[in-house]
């Protein structure tokens, strides 16, 4: 059974992230709304959102767009990485711009991945360099019907 590490979050930092993660204000000043409903200052919702992206609990702040009628394609990928190299995947799978995110799951297949590119050759690219880098085994799955999950972490 892997390990989960969980991070040190006090109830300020969880109130904050449930607000980012599901009523971010499209506002010109959307962390001084988020500290307005928290009782917070501003400064205070700014310098703990950033403490939270440095420590990579935070891994990205925008929209979530409809890929395909963009014109981009996306694909879920599965990767079977050895314990003492999750640690280097999981930085080289970062490491893409067009990684979304990532999570560990239990199993054979136990890092888990979504990529958004701007063509199916880009993501071929990003795909090979994984395995060459690695020597991981890698499980490509894309989209062949779409079913649409909010997925909201409570924290």
């Amino acid at each position: 059974m892997m390990e989960i590490v969980r991070p040190e979050l006090d109830e300020q930092d969880r109130a904050i992230l449930m607000q980012m993660q599901s009523a971010f204000p499209l506002r010109s000043h959307p962390y001084a709304v988020i500290a307005e409903r928290l009782g917070l200052t501003e400064q205070e919702v700014v310098e703990r959102a950033q403490r939270l992206k440095a420590e990579g609990i935070i891994r990205r702040i925008g929209a979530v767009l409809e890929a395909a009628k963009t014109g981009y394609v996306t694909t879920l990928v599965a990767v079977e990485v050895e314990a003492d190299e999750l640690d280097r995947a999981v930085k080289l799978i970062n490491s893409y711009p067009e990684t979304t995110h990532n999570y560990l799951r239990e199993g054979t297949w136990n890092v888990w991945f979504a990529l958004v590119a701007a063509s199916q050759a880009r993501i071929e690219g990003i795909l090979k360099e994984i395995t060459e880098y690695g020597g991981w085994r890698i499980m490509n799955l894309p989209v062949v019907r779409r079913y649409k999950v909010r997925a909201e972490f409570e924290l």
